[in-house]
């Protein structure tokens, strides 16, 4: 499944979207039209079912690995309920309440 996603990379101000897929609580992995490099930390928010909800936000992630307009993001801080949230999706995308994502996608 993918996620329609919006980021910007710090002191670069670089900014631009993308969709997320292989969603874990771990990171994820992205596409874009902006080519990011590996090491690159980014702020990031993403979209879980309709365009108009709330989304969740990342407020620190770095670039792990990139090739071409895809690469791999770690999720290095979220605030607690932002996580509790990601939890949530995680386990409803898995059918399972009560399961993680256990893969790390970040990870090439």
């Amino acid at each position: 499944m993918q996620f329609h996603g919006v980021f910007s990379a710090g002191v670069s101000v670089v900014t631009g979207e993308g969709y997320l897929q292989d969603l874990s609580h771990y990171g994820c992995r992205m596409e874009s039209d902006i080519s990011l490099q590996p090491g690159t930390e980014l702020e990031l928010c993403f979209f879980y079912g309709s365009q108009e909800a709330v989304p969740i936000r990342v407020e620190l992630a770095t670039v792990r690995w990139a090739k071409g307009q895809e690469f791999g993001v770690k999720f290095l801080r979220l605030q607690s309920h932002e996580e509790a949230r990601l939890r949530h999706v995680i386990a409803d995308l898995l059918g399972d309440p009560g399961r993680d994502a256990l893969l790390d996608p970040s990870e090439e």
